[in-house]
């Protein structure tokens, strides 16, 4: 488990933040699973710039985040990670 320093100035913003990507990590396909879609990628002679591996959600949001203005963007990302401005 990772976590800002108790007398992080971050604390507040970060904290939310690594529940998230923790929680994410346990949900994580497993090492074989993106070992194989690298494998692809490096079989292909023309790749895609962008490729996705996960959760269903953790791969639309790249696509998403191509179409939309980036404040958007941030603000689904706080949103997601649980960060409130200031």
């Amino acid at each position: 488990v990772f976590a800002p320093a108790e007398n992080s100035p971050y604390r507040p913003w970060s904290e939310p933040c690594w529940r998230v990507i923790d929680e994410n990590l346990k949900k994580a396909p497993p090492p074989a699973v993106v070992a194989a879609k690298v494998a692809t990628i490096l079989k292909c002679p023309k790749p895609r710039p962008v490729y996705t591996v996960g959760i269903p959600l953790q791969r639309l949001a790249p696509i998403i985040f191509r179409f939309i203005p980036k404040s958007w963007e941030i603000a689904l990302m706080r949103l997601f990670y649980g960060v409130r401005a200031k």
